[in-house]
């Protein structure tokens, strides 16, 4: 079979801060053979790549329409580590907008730098292979679980820190109910607990939080102090969401997801 370079160019965006900063990634990439990136662009943010399969058989993304391939490919790179999402689109929201005669413009402030992670090859595949098998399942819990990879989709889309969390509870959510049953309260953080090898008093809060949140008027409601640290919870949440997704799948979470 002729080799075929399949390609995505993202921004690893951390959760942990707010939109208006960045942060300047440190990682290396291990067991390499197939996987690379390379800066997208000299003009382009700190930490924005193009990330290269040169071989999509491997994981038979060449089965795939683009678009799903694009989410397996995007999604298999953000569960590698719990700090960051491999965005295709949160590139136009990590500006801090300035104001100067000439106009206002756009200028990207670097206030953190992430400590070394790793990111293996081989897990990169392993979570390939197991977000390429919910396109290929026809039964109903294959289109739950589609509903939960295309909400996760959502938060590598979303510009807002409100917006990503929430999105990525959807996942994790639709992840713990993937037997079609509707599990609310207690009743869902038992359940999610289970899932995720996580404790209820884990889940409880980002519950509420999100509950608060869905709420058109909440984040006026919500005291600032939880507010101010949406970035954080998001983060929790999208531990969560790997977590469950992973385990509906089948595959193990890198052993170096939480360094």
């Amino acid at each position: 079979m002729s080799r075929v370079e399949y390609k995505l160019q993202a921004y690893m965006a951390d959760n942990d801060v707010g939109e208006m900063m960045s942060t300047r990634a440190r990682f290396r990439l291990v067991n390499k053979q197939h996987l690379s990136r390379r800066p997208a662009n000299p003009r382009a943010p700190q930490s924005t790549y193009t990330w290269a399969l040169d071989d999509s058989s491997i994981i038979g993304l060449h089965v795939l329409d683009d678009h799903d391939a694009a989410k397996v490919f995007a999604i298999a790179l953000s569960m590698q580590t719990w700090r960051f999402l491999h965005s295709p689109v949160i590139l136009n929201t990590v500006a801090d907008l300035k104001y100067a005669p000439g106009g206002m413009f756009g200028t990207i402030r670097l206030k953190h730098t992430s400590p070394q992670w790793v990111l293996d090859e081989r897990s990169f595949v392993a979570a390939a292979e197991g977000l390429k098998a919910v396109f290929t399942v026809p039964e109903a819990r294959g289109d739950i679980l589609r509903e939960a990879v295309n909400s996760y989709w959502d938060a590598l889309h979303s510009v807002q820190r409100r917006s990503r969390l929430l999105s990525l509870w959807a996942a994790f959510e639709r992840a713990v109910n993937d037997d079609g049953r509707r599990r609310d309260g207690a009743k869902f953080d038992c359940h999610a607990a289970i899932a995720t090898g996580c404790t209820e008093n884990d889940i409880e809060p980002l519950r509420r939080l999100t509950t608060w949140l869905k709420h058109a008027d909440a984040v006026t409601k919500v005291p600032h102090e939880i507010t101010e640290n949406i970035g954080r919870s998001s983060a929790s949440v999208k531990r969560l969401a790997d977590r469950a997704i992973a385990a509906r799948l089948g595959f193990a979470l890198s052993a170096f997801y939480s360094r």
